[in-house]
């Protein structure tokens, strides 16, 4: 624990280091939530420490690991790691007020002048944000005043809303661990447009929704079980009297601010792993007698060598295909963005990493497609070498296939089919063949499909059609694109182009008069 806390404290001064930005600090982590998720255990952690340290110097350094990770939580400007300290410590004092016989004035006192504190403060601020208290308080208290569903924080009612209709459409395993993008994808909404510019989201950004719509209940109820677990040894432990009521009153207080967090927030590895750590930590407290116990050795006998050995021989296995040859690639991938103007050098580490067993995703087809749009233009305006050629060639065909193949392992994930769109068109205009654009307006019209609500595959799509001049169908796709976002500038600039190419040159000036309007430049 000393360890965690330790790290947890690095980690906060680097966040202070760096300074209050408006956008909120990232300290090593990052991203300012996750940042601010992680050091909230961090802040626990010295507390409770801090209480059981009988030391006095060691009580002091506690207190002041819990004062710098509640600054650098402030800089974070995090709402949700605020809401879970408030929440730890309203159960922790609830806690010990009801178990407890001693103190209880003094802690009924403490919570009672906490809450109208911060009630005064919190009003203060909404009904004067610029006034004299909300300049002197930090910039999170304003943040928090101004919450609320017609600010900024509605695309989090936008999000939550597609991760239960993604729940209702496959209400007992969901879409798999992971994939709340494709239920998003699936019933994206509208309203995004007119609350943030975030179009490709991952997370849902409430834990609950998240594990409902990517595991559905069969999940949920895991996850469910999980804290009840967790709460049931906190409560067997007090009654046992295997825990202490501070450490019963820390473990609730924490368990609850975790989760309260995690309500706008989602688990991830920065913060689960100290609080694995807590969970062991609790788990070593009820055992009453030793965590493992050990008996003399005894030979194996043949059965036992050979579950040994397969069991050595799946370990190594394991790590080789998950470690090893994971690394490799990533590291392949990571030379195909930074080794310049090898062509050759930089097509054979992609088709390395198209024949590697190791688990991919998406991602290698993604940076595959933009490496290809950048060279292949190239070397069309210019002369190349037969070598060179074939080596196009081979990269168009090996493309084509593991886009497919990726396309059959994903199929409901439109950024593929967008993707493998790009790149039949590049080999269309590269080879002279409408096959290749043929295929190009299929799978992006599949892309329409798998995001009917989705701007940009039509607004794709369309352009796509304008170069077979299939005007009509363009013109149907841009006019689906305004009623679903009639204030975006970039659909008025595609329709001035429609326009264009018919020869209204008076109705394309208007429709790019209108986008500048909107403000696309």
């Amino acid at each position: 624990l000393n360890l965690c806390l330790g790290v947890s404290a690095l980690v906060s001064g680097v966040a202070l280091y760096q300074g209050a930005a408006n956008a909120g600090v990232t300290a090593t982590i990052g991203n300012p939530g996750l940042l601010a998720l992680y050091l909230f255990l961090g802040v626990c952690l010295s507390t409770y420490l801090a209480f059981q340290s009988g030391r006095l110097v060691l009580r002091a350094v506690y207190a002041g690991s819990a004062v710098l990770g509640l600054a650098a939580i402030t800089v974070s400007h995090n709402r949700a790691s605020f809401l879970g300290l408030a929440a730890a410590a309203a159960v922790a004092l609830i806690v010990y007020f009801i178990i407890g016989r001693r103190h209880r004035r003094t802690v009924a006192a403490m919570g009672v002048v906490t809450v109208l504190g911060v009630g005064i403060a919190m009003t203060l601020v909404a009904r004067s944000p610029d006034g004299w208290v909300s300049r002197r308080l930090p910039a999170t208290f304003g943040r928090i005043a101004t919450s609320g569903l017609q600010t900024a924080d509605a695309n989090r009612m936008v999000l939550w809303t597609a991760a239960f209709a993604g729940f209702r459409d496959r209400p007992l395993v969901g879409y798999g661990p992971e994939n709340y993008h494709l239920a998003w994808s699936a019933h994206f909404q509208p309203r995004i447009y007119t609350a943030t510019n975030e179009q490709r989201v991952d997370r849902a950004h409430n834990i609950m929704l998240e594990v409902l719509s990517t595991t559905g209940i069969i999940g949920f109820a895991a996850f469910l079980a999980m804290w009840a677990a967790l709460f049931f040894s906190i409560s067997a432990g007090l009654r046992n009297k295997l825990l202490s009521l501070s450490d019963g009153a820390f473990f609730a207080g924490l368990s609850i601010g975790y989760l309260a967090a995690l309500v706008f927030w989602f688990i991830d590895i920065n913060s689960f792993v100290p609080w694995v750590a807590l969970c062991a930590f609790l788990g070593s407290k009820l055992s009453a007698g030793e965590v493992m116990e050990f008996h003399a050795t005894e030979p194996l006998d043949g059965r036992g060598k050979v579950v040994l050995g397969a069991g050595i021989l799946a370990i190594a296995a394991s790590l080789w295909l998950h470690a090893f040859e994971t690394a490799r690639v990533s590291r392949l991938l990571y030379s195909t963005q930074v080794s310049g103007g090898d062509v050759p050098v930089t097509l054979h580490n992609f088709f390395k990493v198209f024949d590697s067993p190791a688990p991919q995703t998406t991602h290698t087809p993604i940076l595959f497609g933009r490496y290809m749009g950048l060279v292949v233009p190239r070397l069309r305006s210019g002369p190349t070498d037969p070598a060179t050629r074939a080596l196009i060639d081979t990269a168009f065909a090996r493309g084509i296939v593991e886009m497919e193949r990726e396309r059959n392992r994903d199929p409901r994930n439109e950024l593929i089919y967008l993707q493998q769109s790009r790149l039949s068109l590049l080999a269309s205009a590269y080879y002279g063949l409408p096959a290749y654009y043929a295929h190009a307006v299929e799978t992006l019209r599949k892309a329409v499909t798998l995001s009917p609500e989705r701007v940009q595959p039509r607004l794709v799509l369309a352009y796509t059609l304008m170069m077979g001049k299939q005007y009509d169908e363009a013109e149907a796709q841009l006019d689906s694109a305004k009623a679903i976002y009639p204030t975006s500038g970039q659909i008025f600039y595609y329709i001035a182009e429609l326009r264009r190419l018919r020869g209204d040159l008076r109705g394309a000036a208007a429709a790019l008069d209108s986008s500048l309007t909107l403000g696309y430049r």
